[in-house]
């Protein structure tokens, strides 16, 4: 079965996305309405429980974040407005219930948070859906371009743990793991070939040659195209 897409908010206007970030999780509240562990309850029970369209609002929601959002499903999380961009997760364990929990909320997913994609080139219909009030539900009307825009991502740059030792630079583990997360990352359709561009592509910037690179690159380019010609020289027709 696919990885299923949604969409979870971090409070009202991402306040909690930083605790969600650092953390690797994200939750809900819900707190007016079933504040307690799930673990006890089933689904059927939850709903039975909500008597006004409020609560069953809140059921319908918790239901899918407790029930509904298995591990390996994707979550994208909405930063705006403090940055103009979407977190991407994927969740890696099952409901949990954290008595003492912040103000995000008890109900928690654990997610290993895969990187961020721009709003700015997304299409009306993609904003708009992303921009529902729900606290989770499903992008369906977006889902084709916005997991298009997860396969195409750059993988988050993750700290290195204090004391490690890759030998003479951290650089090659950290670049080796982001390129393992892509490679890995479901739907996203890399092969060894394209690894092995990006690779070189990495070492040709950090070592400061791409000015040179791209102007090679452009001159054999334009002898494919144009053989027998230079680039710029052209001789003009009456």
């Amino acid at each position: 079965m696919a990885e299923e897409l949604w969409v979870v908010r971090a409070g009202e206007r991402a306040r909690y996305a930083e605790d969600f970030q650092n953390g690797e999780y994200i939750a809900v509240g819900f707190m007016d309405f079933f504040p307690d562990d799930l673990d006890g309850t089933s689904e059927i029970q939850l709903r039975q429980r909500a008597t006004s369209p409020a609560e069953r609002t809140f059921a319908s929601q918790l239901s899918a974040f407790a029930y509904r959002l298995d591990i390996g499903d994707y979550v994208i999380v909405p930063l705006l407005p403090r940055r103009q961009s979407y977190l991407v997760g994927q969740v890696t364990g099952p409901y949990r219930h954290i008595a003492s929990a912040p103000t995000s909320g008890p109900h928690r997913r654990a997610v290993k948070w895969l990187g961020e994609f721009p709003r700015e080139g997304l299409s009306t219909g993609a904003t708009n859906t992303l921009g529902a009030i729900q606290t989770i539900f499903r992008p369906t009307a977006a889902e084709a371009e916005l997991r298009a825009q997860i396969a195409g991502l750059p993988p988050i740059d993750r700290p290195e743990p204090e004391g490690a030792n890759h030998g003479s630079s951290p650089r090659p583990a950290r670049t080796r793991g982001r390129i393992a997360d892509r490679l890995n990352l479901g739907g996203a359709r890399w092969r060894l070939d394209g690894a092995e561009a990006i690779l070189t592509l990495r070492a040709v910037i950090s070592n400061g040659d791409f000015e040179e690179y791209w102007r090679f690159h452009l001159e054999r380019e334009h002898q494919r195209l144009y053989p027998g010609t230079v680039q710029g020289q052209y001789a003009l027709g009456a």
